[in-house]
This record gives C-alpha cells, sequence and structure tokens, in this order.
C-alpha cells in the first residue's frame, strides 16, 4: 500500500509566530550592537545568519520534505539520491517519491528490501489527467514529454496539509553535501523560491562552461515573448534543484501561472525549438523571472552529461554539494569517453542495488 505520513497544518503557523518573536529579538541586539560597537555592515548579515540557526536549533526534529519525480528506467537515480542525501546528514528528512502506477511497486520494493528499508517516505502515484494534452516536446529529448516531468509543477497537491518549506531535486542528481544546508537557503522577501543561475562567474571563466540566458530557451521573434520585456541575455536556472516555500507557492498562484505557458506553448511556439529546449523549464523561468534568489552555486555543480563537465578540476568537485547530470547521458547508463569519470565513481558509491533483480547496472 502506499505510505503516508501526514502532517499538521498548525506547523506553518507556529513557524511563523516563532519566526516573529525571533526577528524582534535579535533586531533588539542588532541594534544594541551597533550602539555599542559603531556602525557595522555585519549585522544585517549577522542577524540573518543568526536567526536561521535560532529557528533551526528551536525546531530541531521538525522534517525537511524532498520531493522527487522518476519511474522505469530512472528509478536508480532516485534511489540514489535516496541514499545520496540520507547518508550526508543528521537531519530528519521526509522523501516525497512520486511515480507512476507501473513502476510504483517495484520502487517499493526497492526500498524495503534494501538498507533504505527505514527511510522516511511517501510513495505516490502521480494524476496523469492534470497535465493531460499540455506538453509539446520540440527538441530531441522526447522523455522530457513524461507527465511525471511536470510533478515540479504540483507540490501542493502532491504533499497536502503541509504549507512549509520544501526541495525539489531531480532524479538524475547526487547529494554530497547536508541537505539541512540546502534547506537553510536564503530566500529574500518578495522571492518566491531558490535556483541556481546558469551564468556564474566563476564557474564559467574558470572552466569555460557556457552559460544559458534565456534566447536559448525562447522564440524571441514572437511577439508575445518581446512584449514581455525581458532581455535575451538574462541569465537563466535550471528548475532541477530548487528550493521554495509552500504557503508562498500557493499564494501566488505559482502552478497556474506554469500551467497557462505550458498550454499556451500547445498553440504557440514560444520556446523549445532553441538550444537549450525543454518542457518545464521555460515556463518556470517566465513564473521566476525576478522572483528568485540565488542558491549557492556548489549545490547544484551541472554539466556532467558531456565534455563539459571534464574541465572541472578535483579541487572543485570535492568542494561541490550536489552533481547534476542535466542532459541525455545519466550516471547509472553505461559510461561514455567524454564524460566525467570522478563525477561517475562518486554516483556508484551511492548507488544502492535492486534487490528484486529487475534491473542491473550498466557498466
Amino acid at each position: 500500500s502506499v505510505k503516508r505520513y501526514l502532517h499538521p497544518t498548525s506547523s506553518f503557523a507556529d513557524g511563523m509566530k516563532l519566526t516573529i518573536r525571533v526577528i524582534a529579538i535579535l533586531t533588539a541586539l542588532c541594534v544594541v550592537t551597533v550602539y555599542y560597537e559603531g556602525s557595522n555592515a555585519l549585522c544585517p548579515y549577522k542577524l540573518v545568519t543568526d536567526l536561521l540557526r535560532y529557528v533551526r536549533h528551536c525546531v530541531a526534529g521538525r522534517d525537511i520534505h524532498v520531493l522527487m519525480a522518476s519511474s522505469g528506467s530512472y528509478l536508480p537515480g532516485l534511489v540514489t539520491v535516496v541514499n545520496s542525501v540520507r547518508k550526508n546528514t543528521q537531519a530528519t528528512v521526509k522523501f516525497h517519491l512520486i511515480t507512476d502506477s507501473k513502476s510504483r511497486v517495484h520502487l517499493e520494493e526497492w526500498l524495503e528490501k534494501s538498507d533504505l528499508r527505514d527511510v522516511k517516505r511517501d510513495i505516490v502515484i502521480f494524476n496523469a489527467s492534470w497535465v493531460k494534452d499540455m506538453v509539446a516536446v520540440r527538441g530531441v529529448r522526447k522523455e522530457l514529454g513524461s507527465p511525471l516531468n511536470l510533478a515540479r509543477y504540483y507540490p501542493h497537491l502532491l504533499i497536502p496539509n503541509y504549507e512549509g518549506r520544501l526541495i525539489y531535486i531531480d532524479d538524475d542528481c547526487l547529494v554530497l553535501g547536508d541537505i539541512q544546508e540546502l534547506f537553510d537557503t536564503w530566500i529574500a522577501p518578495g522571492h518566491l523560491a531558490a535556483f541556481d543561475n546558469n551564468c556564474n562567474k566563476d564557474v564559467v571563466e574558470r572552466f569555460k562552461v557556457y552559460p544559458t540566458p534565456y534566447r536559448s530557451y525562447f522564440n524571441y521573434s514572437h511577439p508575445i515573448i518581446r512584449k514581455l520585456g525581458i532581455p535575451p541575455l538574462t541569465c537563466g536556472f535550471n528548475a532541477g534543484v530548487y528550493v521554495t516555500n509552500i504557503y508562498a507557492w500557493v499564494n501566488a498562484r505559482v502552478t497556474k501561472q506554469l500551467e497557462y505557458w505550458t498550454r499556451l506553448n500547445q498553440k504557440e511556439i514560444l520556446y523549445g525549438v532553441n538550444s537549450a529546449s525543454g518542457v518545464t523549464q521555460p515556463p518556470m523561468l517566465l513564473v521566476f523571472h525576478n522572483r528568485y534568489s540565488a542558491m549557492d552555486s556548489m549545490w547544484h555543480v551541472r554539466h556532467f552529461e558531456n565534455h563539459q563537465g571534464l574541465r572541472y578540476d578535483n579541487d572543485y568537485l570535492s568542494r561541490a554539494r550536489l552533481l547534476h547530470w542535466n542532459g541525455n547521458y545519466k550516471p547509472w547508463q553505461k559510461p561514455l569517453e567524454n564524460v566525467n569519470p570522478i563525477a561517475i565513481k562518486m554516483w556508484e558509491k551511492y548507488y544502492v542495488p535492486d534487490p528484486t533483480g529487475k534491473y542491473t547496472l550498466s557498466r
């Protein structure tokens, strides 16, 4: 049967009351510090970091919620992400694993008959009717047309009775850092989520990894896109990892906006024909434009699907907190000559063999 662990709806309200009290206390402390020590430019930053640390301490024991979606031949990726998260944190993590009816039993057996049996989890079958006739895949990656690819649009429906903070992670990732650190990512007032943008100056200049601006995704010859007034060279971000607050997500009607752009692209060629194709990525770029905070770039190190991933040196990889194979090649497939072998070995360290024997790692 599908496992479910429901959470009290009062947790968000309690957290907000606590946060307001802490803000008041730390603001007073900040004022006292300035009074006795003079002007202190670090005070606002210290205020924020102390607030996060104090709230984290006060709510210790509450779950970190992680949402993922996967099925079929991609299940090895999901299982590996789950294992990598639990191996690198002392926090209590609740996984919300979204799959289809064909893969649910296999996924449950994979977890239950392995070392992951005690992982706290929901396994939920995605309601494909939510996205029926919504997806048009014009690029070469037809797998992006899977209904599960749009699961990231529906966190509030997939995790009912919960309104707090959430981490979404694609199934072709590997987590190497403490997930608590990602969970604590600062989201500025007025922003709806945190992403890592594609134009990190250090990465672009140091490793010559190509940035991906909006013009790589969108059809700027279309009047609807031009009317938005977003400069073509605006830095994009990758939607494969994000941190959000479900209450803010619902309040801003994010899902409705994402559905609007996805459906409109059925009628108009707004995106999907440029070098950076995709199904969910372009709508999220539009909806979150100027409404997201930047996460630490080490929490989303990408481009391991091709030769660009070979440019990272060992020092950089040793400091990475999350790796993402965000292209055609996946780490559970037979290794190619033009992919980073060190990253593959890092992924294999966390791979959990399928106890049912239905899947064997291709090596």
